[in-house]
């Protein structure tokens, strides 16, 4: 992949950026408390299981708004109450510090207030354009609907590129038709 030809280049927040020091397990505890509110029979998840993004989403289809909101609630406290601090992932942000006339966005299902103070921490947060946080979507990847908030009709698919370091944003990509790179590869990719 020629990145000369990519000037928006699109980025996962969490193992990409930099990794949030937070015990994700009790995350997905919560997440399934928040869903068994409108349906009591979903089970809570066993030590090392995950409540699917994509999971998520089907609750999201047949709850609503209201699901929604709750999701976001819990999450955007749940950050904020147990995070720990940062891991900076040096070699993302030395590559985005290379990036010279490119548009560069987040697409995170992190809440906007823990990346804003995340990017802040790391000199990062004027080299974004916008932030797609769980807060501003209905939806969380791998749904595409993150990606609406960052298209733009002037610019032709093939302008786009997303870096993230899951399954997850490997499908959202898919799903949004635009190019993917796992962030363990930026390496591979020519800058000049």
């Amino acid at each position: 992949m020629d990145l000369k030809l990519k000037t928006r280049i699109i980025f996962d927040f969490d193992k990409t950026i930099a990794t949030l020091k937070i015990q994700w397990d009790n995350w997905f505890i919560g997440i399934a408390k928040v869903i068994q509110e409108f349906d009591s029979n979903f089970p809570l998840p066993k030590p090392g299981e995950y409540v699917y993004y994509s999971t998520q989403n089907e609750y999201i289809d047949k709850f609503g708004k209201s699901l929604v909101d709750k999701i976001i609630t819990f999450n955007q406290a749940f950050e904020q109450e147990n995070n720990q601090g940062l891991i900076p992932n040096i070699s993302c942000i030395n590559f985005i510090n290379s990036l010279k006339d490119k548009e560069l966005f987040i697409w995170s299902s992190n809440s906007q207030k823990m990346i804003e103070e995340s990017l802040e921490e790391l000199d990062l947060k004027d080299r974004f354009v916008d932030i797609i946080s769980r807060d501003r979507v209905f939806k969380t990847k791998p749904d595409p609907e993150g990606f609406t908030h960052i298209y733009n009709p002037e610019h032709d698919l093939k302008d786009y590129l997303f870096v993230g370091d899951s399954s997850m944003d490997e499908v959202a990509a898919k799903e949004s038709r635009i190019d993917f790179i796992h962030v363990s590869k930026l390496d591979s990719l020519n800058i000049n």
